[in-house]
C-alpha cells in the first residue's frame, strides 16, 4: 500500500530542492552551516525534554552536514585555513558522536558554539558587514493564495 504525500509538504520538498540546486555555492555553505546549527540546538533540546530517539536523531543531521562539509575541502588550494577547518570538523564531529552515545547537552553547546563563529564569519565575508544574506526565493503560495516571506532557509527534518 503506496503511503499519501501531503501536498503541502511535497510542495515544500520541492520548493527547498529548487533552493538547494539554484544557490550559489557561497549560499550553500552558508545553508549547510545554519542546518548544522539548528539541528544541534533542535538536538539539545530534546535532550532537555528528554526525547532522546529525536535527539538521537537530530545528531545524526548535524554529523552529516559536518561530513559533507569536510569532505569538500580542498586541501591543497586552501592550504591552513583549509586545513584548520577540517582539524575543527573533525573535532565538531568528535563531540557530536560523544553527545549521541551520552546524551551530554554540554558537548552539544560546545560544538554549536565552535559553528556559529564559522557562520558569521562566512556571512560577512560572502555578503559584507552592512548587508546580510539574501534570502531564499520566496515559497509557493500558501493555501490562501498569499506567499509568506522567508527570511533563513529553514531545512526540515
Amino acid at each position: 500500500m503506496e503511503r499519501e504525500i501531503n501536498p503541502s509538504r511535497k510542495t515544500l520538498t520541492e520548493y527547498l530542492e529548487r533552493s538547494v540546486l539554484e544557490a550559489e555555492p557561497e549560499r550553500l555553505v552558508l545553508m549547510l552551516y545554519q542546518g548544522a546549527i539548528r539541528f544541534i540546538s533542535e538536538a539539545e533540546r530534546a535532550i532537555e525534554d528528554r526525547r532522546l530517539d529525536r535527539a538521537h536523531l537530530k545528531i545524526l543531521r548535524a554529523h552529516a552536514i559536518i561530513g559533507e562539509l569536510s569532505a569538500t575541502l580542498d586541501l591543497e588550494k586552501g592550504r591552513d585555513i583549509a586545513k584548520n577547518l577540517a582539524l575543527t570538523y573533525d573535532y565538531v564531529l568528535h563531540l557530536l558522536t560523544e553527545a549521541d552515545i551520552t546524551k551530554d547537552r554540554s558537548l552539544l553547546v560546545t560544538a554549536r558554539g565552535l559553528l556559529e563563529p564559522l557562520a558569521e564569519a562566512w556571512e560577512e565575508a560572502f555578503y559584507g558587514k552592512e548587508e546580510t544574506a539574501p534570502s531564499p526565493p520566496a515559497p509557493p503560495p500558501n493555501g490562501e493564495g498569499e506567499s509568506e516571506p522567508v527570511k533563513r532557509l529553514d531545512l526540515t527534518g
